[in-house]
């Protein structure tokens, strides 16, 4: 792949969305081959995860290149581009800056475990379209334990 000669594509909106009402906002997509989006950042932490195919995250301090057996984890406000070296189904989580206490602030790879891809894929076919009801019930926090 020429990378100078790769069409840049626009980043997807939904990691620009600041809402703690909606502390997670997902994208499906399915991507051809030697798809680049530009370097940006956004508000939201992002997962990002091909269910098929290969995925390249840069960022000025490092790049991952991970197979459906990985995800990566992109801190809020972290410069970065994304690339599909192969087609590609990917699945992405936009997490609200205000949920992210205690998670990296740095961008790393994790393993993709049973519980984590049907979480997301749970996730996916859930309507987060309307804000989270904060009445009458305990809204969630992602937290590390103090162990």
């Amino acid at each position: 792949m020429d990378i100078a000669n790769t069409t840049q594509h626009e980043p997807q909106g939904k990691g620009l969305v600041e809402d703690p009402l909606r502390p997670v906002l997902c994208h499906a997509a399915v991507y051809g081959s030697d798809r680049t989006v530009r370097f940006h950042h956004h508000p939201r932490a992002q997962l990002a995860w091909a269910e098929s195919g290969v995925l390249q995250i840069r960022t000025d301090s490092g790049a991952w290149v991970v197979p459906p057996t990985h995800a990566v984890w992109i801190a809020p406000q972290l410069n970065h581009q994304v690339t599909t070296h192969t087609p590609a189904s990917v699945r992405y989580l936009y997490v609200d800056a205000s949920v992210c206490d205690g998670l990296p602030e740095h961008c790393q790879a994790m393993e993709m475990t049973a519980l984590l891809r049907a979480l997301i894929r749970r996730i996916m076919g859930m309507d987060l379209a309307r804000p989270v009801p904060t009445a009458g019930c305990c809204r969630w926090r992602w937290t590390r334990s103090a162990a």
